[in-house]
C-alpha cells in the first residue's frame, strides 16, 4: 500500500477558497426572488395614477391653507376660508391628488387651488377633484402642468373659475362654473387639453381661449345664459375643435380660429317660404376672417322627403348656405368655409313658414352643491398660512410660428382685462403624451422605478463575474484532486 501523501498547505487553502466561493454562488442564486405574476418589471411604466392610486395608501388630511410639495393623496377634512390675499392650497409636486371630499375653499385672494410647476419647469399627474371654490381671482389654476385632471369642481364668483396657463395635455371634466367673469380660461400657450361634460352658465364668458392656446378639444359641454359670449377665442387662440356645445338656442359644433359663438334670445323673421326648426346661433370673428366650419343639430323630427337647410343672416338678409351636408341619422347639418353671421335651420313650408321662434335646447342642471364624502385620513400635516402669490407675466407673447393649417389675422375687440390670466412664452421642457376625448393618454401618467440597482438574474449583488469565478474554482479543485 502506498503511503498517503499530505496535500501542501497551499492546495488545502485553494480547495477551501473554491468551496467557499461555490457555496456563496449557490446561496445567491437560491436567494434571488422569483418574478410575481402580473407585477411590472423593474423600469416598466406603472398603470396606476401615481402614489395616490396605490392599494391601501392612506390619505393625508388638510384643514387649512397649505403647500403640498410631496407626492401623495391629500383630502380636505373641513371647509377652508382665507382672507388677506395670496393663495390657499398650492401644489408644487407631481403625482398628487387633492380630493376636496365635497368641501369648500373660499377666499378673496389670488388662487383657491394653485397647481404650480413654474419652479421646476412642469408638474404632472396631479388630480384636483370634488371641491367647491368661492371667490378668488382664480378658483383652480394650473400653471406649467401636464397630464393632470381637474374634475367634479364647482367654481363660483371668481374672476376666472378654472384657468390654465402654459399647460397642455390635461383633462377638465364634469365641472360646473357659475357666476364668474370667465368660466374656463385657457391662455399662455395651453394646448391639446380636453374639456368634456362641463357646464358654464351665468358667467360673462363661458369658455375662453387666448394667446396661442389651440388644439384643445371641447366636447359635450353646455354653455348657456352667459351674458357676453358662450364660447370665445381671441389673440391667436388658434383652432379649438368644438363638438356638441349646448347653447340655449341650439347645439353646435365649431372649428375656426379667433371666433366666438353664442345663443340668441329672439329669432328674426324666417326666410320666405321657410319654417324654422327653432335652432339658432350667432357666430362672429373676434379678429381676422378665418373660414368657419359649423355644425348645427336639430331636435324636431322632419317629415319624410323634407330636407333641413342651413341659412346665414348677415346685414338683415337671409341666404341659404350652399353645399351644406345633412346627416339625418344624427340630425345635423354641417357646412365649411362659411362667413360670420346668425345661423338657423329651416325646412320648406307651403304655408309661408309660420312664426319664427327659438326652441330652447334641453339644458343640463347647473348643480352648485357637492355632497360631502367621508374619507379615511391620517393625522393632518402641519399647515401654513396663505402662500404669497406667484408673479405671472401678462404680456402677450409673439404669435406662434407653426401655423401650417391655420390662417387669419387682423385686430378686434377683446374682453376687459382680468386679474390672474396666465400669459407668456412657455419655458418648461417639452412634454409627451396627448389626452383624447375620453380623457385617456397615449403615455403613462406615472412611471415605475428606474432600472438601476445591484440585482441581476444571477442573484442580488452577484453578477456573471462571480458565477464564472465559482466555476473556475470548481475546475481548479478537480484538477488538484487528480494530481
Amino acid at each position: 500500500m502506498q503511503p498517503t501523501t499530505a496535500r501542501p498547505p497551499t492546495v488545502r487553502v485553494g480547495v477551501a477558497l473554491a468551496a467557499t466561493v461555490l457555496v456563496l454562488a449557490l446561496v445567491a442564486v437560491a436567494a434571488a426572488p422569483s418574478p410575481v405574476a402580473g407585477a411590472p418589471a423593474v423600469g416598466a411604466a406603472s398603470s396606476g395614477a401615481g402614489p395616490s392610486a396605490a392599494a391601501g395608501t392612506q390619505a393625508t388630511g388638510i384643514d387649512s391653507c397649505t403647500t403640498i410639495d410631496a407626492p401623495g393623496r391629500y383630502v380636505l377634512t373641513a371647509d377652508v376660508s382665507a382672507s388677506g390675499g395670496g393663495d390657499c392650497i398650492v401644489v408644487t409636486a407631481s403625482d398628487v391628488t387633492v380630493d376636496g371630499a365635497g368641501h369648500t375653499v373660499s377666499g378673496d385672494g389670488d388662487h383657491g387651488i394653485f397647481v404650480d410647476g413654474s419652479a421646476t419647469g412642469t408638474v404632472s399627474n396631479v388630480t384636483v377633484t370634488r371641491v367647491k371654490t368661492v371667490g378668488w381671482s382664480i378658483g383652480v389654476f394650473l400653471l406649467d402642468a401636464t397630464r393632470s385632471r381637474v374634475t367634479d369642481i364647482v367654481a363660483v364668483d371668481a374672476t376666472e373659475g378654472i384657468a390654465l396657463g402654459r399647460s397642455s395635455n390635461n383633462l377638465l371634466a364634469n365641472d360646473t362654473l357659475v357666476g364668474n367673469a370667465l368660466g374656463f380660461a385657457l391662455g399662455g400657450d395651453s394646448r391639446n387639453n380636453v374639456l368634456r361634460d362641463n357646464v358654464a352658465t351665468e358667467n360673462k364668458w363661458g369658455i375662453h381661449f387666448e394667446r396661442g392656446s389651440d388644439g384643445n378639444l371641447v366636447v359635450d359641454n353646455a354653455a348657456w345664459n352667459n351674458t357676453r359670449w358662450d364660447h370665445y377665442s381671441t389673440l391667436d387662440a388658434g383652432n379649438n375643435p368644438t363638438r356638441n356645445l349646448t347653447l340655449t338656442s341650439a347645439t353646435v359644433g365649431l372649428e375656426s380660429r379667433d371666433v366666438t359663438v353664442r345663443a340668441i334670445d329672439s329669432a328674426p323673421p324666417s326666410p320666405s317660404g321657410q319654417r324654422s326648426l327653432g335652432e339658432y346661433a350667432r357666430v362672429v370673428h373676434t379678429r381676422g376672417e378665418a373660414p368657419i366650419s359649423l355644425t348645427m343639430h336639430y331636435e324636431e323630427s322632419v317629415a319624410e322627403g323634407t330636407t333641413p337647410t342651413l341659412w346665414r343672416r348677415s346685414e338683415g338678409d337671409w341666404m341659404q348656405v350652399a353645399g351644406a351636408d345633412v346627416d339625418a341619422a344624427n340630425r345635423t347639418v354641417s357646412a365649411t368655409a362659411v362667413g360670420e353671421g346668425t345661423f338657423g335651420l329651416f325646412v320648406a313650408a307651403s304655408d309661408g313658414g309660420g312664426p319664427a321662434t327659438v326652441a330652447p335646447a334641453p339644458l343640463p342642471a347647473a348643480n352648485t352643491t357637492l355632497e360631502p364624502a367621508t374619507v379615511s385620513v391620517t393625522t393632518a400635516t402641519a399647515t401654513t398660512a396663505a402662500t404669497p402669490a406667484a408673479t405671472i407675466a401678462t404680456t402677450s407673447p409673439s404669435d406662434p410660428t407653426s401655423e401650417a393649417t391655420r390662417t387669419g389675422a387682423g385686430t378686434g375687440t377683446t374682453p376687459a382685462a382680468t386679474t390672474g390670466t396666465a400669459a407668456g412664452t412657455a419655458t418648461g421642457p417639452a412634454t409627451t403624451g396627448t389626452v383624447d376625448a375620453s380623457g385617456t393618454t397615449d403615455t403613462p401618467l406615472a412611471t415605475g422605478m428606474p432600472a438601476t440597482g445591484t440585482s441581476s438574474d444571477d442573484g442580488p449583488g452577484f453578477g456573471p463575474a462571480i458565477a464564472g469565478l465559482a466555476g473556475f474554482a470548481a475546475a481548479l479543485l478537480a484538477i488538484r484532486r487528480r494530481r
